[in-house]
């Protein structure tokens, strides 16, 4: 019972959400801009945008300062050689001194005397360091103010392509609206020759029972009939596809896209001083052009130095150490201790703390002609992007070109077709008139009825494609918006 009343709820707020929809009128802007915010393709290059941006900002934070602690603990193993020149005192000097102070400076010198010589030390102990460390930017070489102004050109230069994506995105779905129009006006004929049919065939079945035609004449309505609801069954076909692929790139649903109303008229725009120059191509290209050159400017100064304020902090203790040593003590430790050579033992040795703070410059005197490769490498990539600058400018201008002479023909088409719709209407309604009269032969009458549908369907179809001419012209200057689709 609960799961059969969430179904309604379901279906009812469906429901009302299509008539609150309807209520507004559905217009190939409305669909335009539902496309453009569910394509997938522009979210994904507005989202290379913001990757880009963030880019950017990394490369600005390169300035922040960073602050890094590493501490270790381990136990140490070292041994010490030394030799050290034992002092002496010339013997002509030492006569002069009195006994008292010569007596002094031999017990003083025979600690020397100890240390002199080859001497060996052996340590083991438990070592703990830690150090604290800031390190901040403070001159690059002009190189990261031009890297981002790089990035800055970048960023422009996906924005001009995402708008011309976005301008492409309108351009079909102006053309898939006025598809479903050229349909509609399709279907208002059908309808018409569907029941001009059935009167026909009202009016023939009596000509047959009166004798006046043959079943041949009749049996050609019949085929008529059928070929009427093939075409019937094409446009609902037809129809069905359009309405499917709107709702594909727009991302609502047929029965919302159904309801569209399309005033299906030529367009007229203004087709003085064409040019190419907001094409957002030429635009992303002149933004790439200057993205190089702000690159080439941050290769340039390869050579400058580099500056970085620094301040440490640093400390290191040595635990429970166990030392030896070659050197002896005197006869007097030696027979209080026991021991022969001298003890290096100590329970704690600190180095707390071990301040430094200061400036330093890095300066690559000689990279290698590093520098130098990359600044080939930038003035080439500048002038790889202006030969492809230029080639759009050309392949852009021949398609401005193209596109004006598609709407010269497309408005030259519709003249001609409305000339043709009014001829075969004349000829349909005469048909049909002397039809009554028996002048002519149902066949006949049915080939004006042909006829006419055919330059109808001729007639909406230019109207159509004058209006593709036309957005296809703005499209071609880069001044299509979403305000020309009403």
């Amino acid at each position: 019972m609960k799961n059969i009343q969430l179904k309604k709820y379901a279906l009812l707020t469906l429901c009302i959400g299509f008539s609150s929809i309807s209520m507004a009128q559905i217009s190939t802007r409305w669909i335009a801009e539902k496309t453009i915010e569910h394509s997938y393709k522009l979210k994904n290059k507005q989202l290379e945008i913001e990757q880009t941006k963030i880019e950017q900002q990394s490369l600005m934070h390169k300035y922040l300062p960073t602050v890094e602690l590493d501490s270790k603990v381990g136990y140490n193993w070292m041994g010490l050689r030394t030799d050290i020149p034992k002092p002496s005192l010339p013997a002509d000097k030492l006569s002069l001194l009195p006994s008292s102070v010569l007596t002094q400076l031999k017990s003083e010198l025979s600690l020397f005397d100890k240390i002199g010589g080859e001497k060996e030390f052996n340590f083991n102990n438990w070592l703990a360091t830690a150090n604290l460390t800031a390190k901040s930017l403070l001159f690059s070489g002009f190189k990261i103010p031009n890297l981002n102004q790089a990035v800055k050109q970048k960023i422009k230069a996906n924005e001009y392509l995402l708008e011309a994506d976005a301008q492409q995105l309108m351009v079909e779905v102006a053309q898939l609206c006025d598809q479903l129009g050229v349909l509609k006006q399709v279907k208002l004929v059908l309808e018409e020759s569907k029941q001009r049919l059935a009167l026909e065939q009202k009016t023939a079945q009596a000509a047959f029972d009166a004798g006046l035609i043959t079943a041949f004449e009749l049996n050609k309505i019949e085929v008529a009939k059928a070929q009427l609801n093939s075409k019937i069954a094409d446009y609902e076909a037809k129809r069905e596809l359009v309405l499917q692929k709107l709702a594909q790139l727009s991302g609502e649903d047929t029965l919302i896209i159904a309801q569209l109303e399309t005033n299906l008229i030529a367009k007229l725009i203004d087709q003085q001083q064409l040019n190419i120059d907001n094409r957002g191509e030429i635009k992303a290209l002149d933004a790439a052009i200057k993205a190089n050159e702000y690159k080439l400017k941050a290769e340039k100064y390869y050579y400058l130095p580099k500056a970085m304020a620094f301040a440490s902090v640093q400390y290191m203790g040595i635990y429970d150490q166990k030392g030896t040593t070659n050197i002896e003590n005197s006869s007097l430790i030696q027979n209080l201790t026991g021991k022969r050579y001298l003890d290096l033992h100590a329970n704690s040795l600190q180095m707390v703390p071990n301040t430094v703070v200061g400036i330093g410059l890095k300066w690559e005197i000689f990279d290698g002609f590093h520098g130098h490769h990359e600044q080939k490498k930038a003035k080439i990539d500048i002038q790889k992007t202006q030969n492809s600058r230029q080639e759009a400018k050309e392949l852009l201008n021949l398609n401005l070109i193209k596109c004006q002479t598609d709407l010269k023909l497309a408005n030259t088409q519709i003249a001609l077709k409305t000339e043709e719709q009014q001829a075969a209407k004349r000829a349909l309604t005469l048909s049909s008139k002397a039809n009554e009269y028996g002048l002519i032969k149902p066949s006949e009458r049915l080939a004006a009825q042909t006829d006419y549908e055919r330059s109808v369907m001729e007639y909406y179809q230019a109207i159509a494609q004058q209006r593709a001419s036309s957005i296809n012209l703005l499209m071609a200057q880069g001044k299509l918006t979403l305000a020309a689709l009403d």
